[in-house]
Order: structure tokens, then sequence, then C-alpha cells
């Protein structure tokens, strides 16, 4: 399958808007077997009785390893401090409502505490004939919601061991809920959508990402069998300039899991010996695969018992 996207992404300087980058290009979704994927739903809570971020066991609360908001259900109880949740907190809920995300979790259906006040506001999708005019959209129909995903440069660490640490952007892909889009186009005669998202905070979703990638490796036990993975966790909670050598996105072509909302999976580098994680929010929609550099494991035999040790 193939889709085209055509995303200008732009910042507001003090004299003005000034266009980034234009990304117009086709690329590849390749279909995927679900055989052997673990659910995040399947896996069970656990007790950690001190803070999986820091050495505190003071005012614990516990912690979701996926946000509740993007449907997350395993936690770690008494797993986050106060002074800790409230960082988290604060990146979490800049990346569950920057730009069109609130809206894509009103479509899909995620559990919200707020009854999804931030995609109250509908976003406006226009609509252009082969000719260029506009063709009106009557306000009660239900238009696909376009969310544009960042793409990164590769983690620092799996390219050029660690040596570049910010976080660097490629561009940005657009990937559609809701209602089908070529459906929906031919339904009015159009030959093009267009829909608008402001405020993207890419470095709240790398850190989110990041966060998602660690507590799934701490409840899983795999963090005390790594090396560095205190490094991981300083760069998403108090060094975000440093998150570039943790947080990347894995290369084309993008790979769809049909039912499967969120995917990860542990991998290896080698020779470095280097253990991430691909994270792919909305993987049944073929959205980009994010890389979270976790640590450096000693051994290939280490690495082999690891994954036979993963709890469930």
């Amino acid at each position: 399958m193939k889709v085209r996207t055509q995303i200008s992404a732009k910042r507001v300087t003090p004299s003005g808007e000034e266009t980034l980058r234009l990304v117009s290009d086709d690329f590849q979704i390749l279909d995927k077997s679900t055989e052997g994927l673990r659910s995040a739903n399947a896996l069970s809570s656990i007790h950690a009785d001190a803070c999986i971020y820091c050495p505190s066991t003071v005012q614990l609360s516990s912690e979701h390893v996926i946000p509740f908001a993007w449907g997350g259900k395993v936690q770690i109880h008494r797993g986050s401090c106060e002074e800790c949740r409230r960082v988290t907190s604060q990146f979490e809920n800049y990346a569950l409502n920057d730009g069109a995300m609130a809206h894509v979790r009103k479509a899909l259906g995620y559990p919200s505490r707020s009854g999804h006040k931030s995609a109250q506001q509908a976003l406006g999708v226009s609509l252009k004939d082969q000719d260029g005019q506009e063709i009106e959209v009557a306000d009660d129909v239900t238009t696909p919601v376009i969310l544009g995903l960042p793409l990164f440069v590769r983690p620092g660490l799996l390219v050029d061991d660690g040596r570049r640490t910010d976080l660097r952007m490629e561009g940005i892909v657009g990937v559609a809920f809701g209602a089908d889009v070529e459906n929906f186009l031919k339904e009015h005669s159009a030959s093009a959508a267009a829909q608008r998202e402001s405020g993207k905070r890419v470095l709240a979703l790398a850190r989110t990402l990041a966060k998602i990638a660690y507590g799934w490796a701490w409840r899983d036990g795999v963090v005390e069998k790594l090396e560095g993975t205190d490094q991981l966790v300083n760069a998403f909670m108090s060094q975000p300039d440093q998150i570039g050598a943790y947080v990347g996105t894995k290369p084309p072509p993008y790979e769809r899991y049909q039912g499967v909302q969120l995917r990860i999976e542990y991998k290896l580098s080698m020779p470095s010996q280097l253990v991430y994680m691909e994270v792919q929010l909305f993987a049944d929609a073929g959205a980009p695969v994010y890389e979270v550099v976790l640590g450096r494991i000693g051994s290939m035999r280490e690495w082999r018992r690891l994954l036979s040790s993963l709890r469930t």
C-alpha cells in the first residue's frame, strides 16, 4: 500500500510565520504478522514501593506504563513520587493534547477523565476539487482526522554511539483516523483535503515515548539487567536536550499490524550490544515506528536470557 502526504511545517517567529519544511512523498506501508506480539492489555500490574525514576519512597502514587488517555491499563503501583509525577504529567499532557492528538483519542474511543474536553472544538477540514476550488463540507459530516507525527533522525546511540544528543526532525507524516480518506474524497467529488494543526510539541512526544519504553522495561525486569538506563531516565526527566541520543524514528518502509493499537518490541543493536525498543503508536494505522535506546547488555547470552525471562 502506498500513501501520498504533503505537509507544510511552520514555526512562529518575531516577524511572523516562517515555513520550515514541505514534505511531499510517497511512502510504503507493509502489512506485518501479529504473531508473537505481546498484548499490553494482557500484562499484569506490579508493585514497586519506590519511585522508578528516583530513589524516593515518600508520597508514592501508581504510574501507568502507557498513559491512561492512550488506553493504558498496566500500572506500577507505588511507582512514582510526587515530584517525578509532576514532571511526567506535564510532558504527557502536552503530548496527549497536542495538535490533533486529542481528536484522535476521541475518534478511537480512548478513555478521558475530562470527557475529551480538548477535542470539543472541531478540526477544520477543507476540500478542493480538481480545479482548486473550495468544496463546502456540512457541519454534521464526520470528517477524517489527520494527525501529523514527527519523523526524527535515528537515536544518536544507534548511529554514532551517542555523539549526537539533540533531537532532530526530518519531517512530519500524516496518519488518518476515523472516516476513510479516499471514500470521503470520492463522496464529496474532491481531489484533496487539508487540515490545520497548530502548537506541535514534538519534544513532549519524544519524552513520553521514552517514558513508555522505560516503564515497560522496568515492569518486565529488564532495566536491572542493563547498563546505562539511568542516563535514559535523566534525558526524559530532567535533561531533554539529551533525548536525541535515545529517541528517534525507524527508517521506512512503515509497518502496519492489523488490530494492534500499540506495539512495543525489544531489539538488539550489534556490535554495540545496545538494547532498544520499537514503540509504535497506532500500529494498525501504519504510523511511524519510534526507537528508544534503553541501555547496554553484557553479552549475547544475557540477551537470550533476557528475552526468555520476560514476564507475562
